[in-house]
């Protein structure tokens, strides 16, 4: 279902407990698919400014507002370069945050004060990965971004599913 979503350039979610292999997942469809990934870490720090970038003061007051002050985050570096955006516990990224991601995920876009439109290159994907049951500083994920995924439930492997894991490693 992961690699379908990809080759669809669909966004995914995918959900499971902690140590579940979401992360590994991740990793190992983007390696077969020869995919660039950029990995961000969901957290309060992760705004939208933190997605989109920010222009770089010292280069600001030599030259103002141009392209060479303009510091892309890890959402508009993606875009760019038509990767994937693997964004990790999901459900601890602000509102804010998701707001832009949002907006970037349904009209392939991203508008950025002082520097202009920023347009997905075809490949850009977000690809998010969410502990359901982790209730300690995350909160629900948006409707809105929910509608904009394909969902993909983990849960944990059974004992001899974990014991062939280590045997084929």
């Amino acid at each position: 279902m992961a690699v379908s979503a990809l080759r669809a350039e669909r966004h995914l979610l995918i959900e499971g407990p902690h140590g579940s292999g979401k992360s590994e997942l991740v990793t190992e469809i983007c390696r077969r698919s020869g995919r660039t990934r950029t990995t961000v870490n969901g957290s309060l720090g992760l705004t939208a400014g933190a997605l989109v970038g920010h222009h770089d003061p010292a280069v600001l007051l030599r030259r103002g507002y141009t392209g060479e002050s303009f510091v892309p985050g890890a959402l508009v570096a993606s875009m760019r370069d038509g990767a994937v955006l693997h964004l990790d516990e999901a459900n601890r990224l602000p509102p804010d945050g998701f707001n832009v991601l949002i907006y970037a995920m349904s009209e392939g876009a991203v508008e950025v004060p002082r520097h202009g439109r920023v347009r997905a290159a075809p490949g850009f994907v977000v690809i998010a990965a969410a502990n359901p049951l982790d209730g300690v500083g995350t909160a629900d994920l948006p409707a809105a971004f929910l509608d904009r995924v394909v969902r993909l439930s983990l849960h944990h492997q059974s004992a001899a599913e974990e014991q062939a894991i280590v045997r084929a490693h």
